[in-house]
């Protein structure tokens, strides 16, 4: 493997655990709060990447997508952390609230790489400042990116579960027994451009705002 592409996976690599590891577990930490316990007993309430990692999700379909677009465009998911609706008090309520979770803290961790970024300019060492800043780039774009499309509405997105919870229980049934066929959609719209195309107007106001948050 060339010794380029091997250094930018490593850069990406450390990021996307943290985004995708904290995404799911903003899930499981909002639900435990909430009363659902079930993330906590199956050990799914962990900061550990290794509870989450999904093989392909996690690993393969991001790097490939992320190598292959030159660090432009992330998709990736984790083993979705366990909930039972039937804990919360409030459901559309709490369930929104557990959803929107994940999206958030991506959004909160790509500004924070932001400051990790100009934090950098106290390394003395050239070498390890710019890494430290190439990888704190890549954080703030694949948590810009992740962010992003897990809103939108395309089961089994994030963005789809909102709507869908403000939905009648019967049709919320009937979309949540069909969104394991919306990975494939992701994909093909990700493969045909599309994707981009929708996400990028969209991760250009998040990374400014990013930028704007941090004094650049």
């Amino acid at each position: 493997m060339n010794p380029n592409t091997l250094e930018l996976i490593l850069k990406m690599s450390i990021p996307l655990l943290f985004a995708i590891t904290i995404h799911e577990y903003a899930h499981g930490f909002v639900a435990d709060r909430l009363g659902d316990k079930t993330a906590r007993m199956m050990g799914r309430l962990s900061l550990n990447p290794i509870n989450h990692i999904d093989p392909f999700g996690t690993l393969l379909l991001p790097l490939a997508l992320g190598l292959s677009s030159g660090g432009a465009m992330f998709f990736g998911y984790a083993r979705p952390v366990p909930i039972s609706t039937h804990n919360f008090k409030n459901f559309k309520r709490d369930m929104m609230l557990v959803t929107l979770a994940g999206p958030m803290s991506n959004f909160i961790m790509g500004y924070l790489w932001g400051l990790a970024m100009i934090s950098a300019s106290f390394i003395t060492d050239p070498a390890v400042r710019q890494t430290v800043i190439d990888i704190s780039i890549f954080g703030m774009k694949i948590n810009a990116i992740l962010g992003i499309l897990n809103l939108l509405p395309i089961p089994p997105l994030d963005g789809s579960k909102i709507i869908t919870i403000l939905m009648p229980r019967l049709i919320r049934g009937y979309i949540f027994e069909y969104e394991q066929y919306g990975i494939l959609l992701i994909l093909v719209l990700a493969m045909t451009g599309i994707l981009g195309a929708i996400i990028y107007p969209l991760f250009k106001v998040v990374m400014g705002m990013y930028l704007y948050g941090i004094g650049l």
